[in-house]
């Protein structure tokens, strides 16, 4: 009895497979109408190098040596970081979801209208109930709160998603 012969996953496997090899011919097809830019070398003034100037000898020598341009944009390469180093806490907590789904699955009767579900199958559900609720909600739900006198501002919706106990990136605060 083969491993995978009552599932999907040959599909799985192979229709990105066959997808890849097609655009690598692609890509080798086309490559003389690619741009070929040839390396400039090394840049005295790149974001590493003056980094390393200011925390060996201060920000003027920095100055001094790279220009306040460049100092200006290390600085504004840490205020950026700022910007995006929660946004990477959030994703790695909030992707943590699949494998509770999974845990769960394990547990459950997955056997849906005569067809049995794997357990990974159930980290999919997230994506194929957010397909199916994002347009119900934006052309049936919201409309018909706004007929009924109630105007939902993105700050309400926000509010009730986040008050549902089902809403695990909400609860990660």
């Amino acid at each position: 009895m083969k491993l995978c012969e009552h599932t999907a996953v040959a599909w799985a496997f192979g229709v990105p497979g066959i997808l890849m090899a097609l655009a690598l011919v692609i890509y080798v097809a086309g490559r003389k109408l690619y741009v070929k830019v040839p390396p400039a070398g090394r840049d005295p003034n790149s974001f590493l190098a003056v980094l390393w100037t200011r925390s060996r000898k201060g920000e003027e020598a920095a100055r001094a040596k790279h220009g306040a341009e460049s100092v200006t944009g290390m600085r504004s390469v840490f205020r950026i970081a700022l910007v995006f180093a929660p946004t990477i806490v959030f994703w790695a907590l909030y992707w943590q979801y699949g494998s509770t789904w999974f845990n769960q699955a394990e547990q459950m009767n997955r056997d849906v209208f005569g067809w049995h579900m794997e357990s990974a199958q159930m980290e999919a559900l997230n994506a194929i109930l957010i397909l199916i609720m994002v347009p119900a909600f934006a052309y049936a739900v919201y409309p018909a709160l706004e007929r009924a006198g109630l105007r939902p501002t993105l700050l309400r919706r926000m509010i009730a998603a986040c008050s549902s106990p089902s809403r695990l990136s909400c609860r990660l605060r």
